[in-house]
């Protein structure tokens, strides 16, 4: 779309601002933040006593969240507006240096 200003001269539109997302002060040097599940519920300690309120989800996934269950880490792969996906695929390095699925 071009505007044409009052004095003749033509000029291409501004671009639409690209939304971004901001590192808090808090985030500083956190590379991703980790969660822990138990049952449908997310937690902040692997005590589940501090529950992640409904309101923090967007934060953690576009933070990069990791969610840890024993050993195991699942990296955040969709966030559709009331839960986060994680993914849940497994691959296995052998000792030969050979991963397998």
């Amino acid at each position: 779309m071009i505007i044409v200003e009052e004095k003749g001269i033509e000029v291409a539109d501004k671009p639409t601002p690209k939304e971004k997302v901001f590192n808090d002060a808090k985030d500083k040097n956190v590379a991703a933040p980790i969660v822990y599940k138990n049952g449908a519920a997310l937690y902040y300690d692997e005590n589940f006593t501090n529950e992640v309120p409904f309101e923090d989800l967007l934060d953690l996934f576009l933070k990069g969240a990791v969610l840890k269950k024993g050993d195991t880490y699942a990296a955040a792969m969709g966030f559709d507006g009331v839960e986060i996906v994680f993914n849940s695929m497994t691959a296995t390095q052998q000792a030969g240096g050979n991963p397998t699925a």
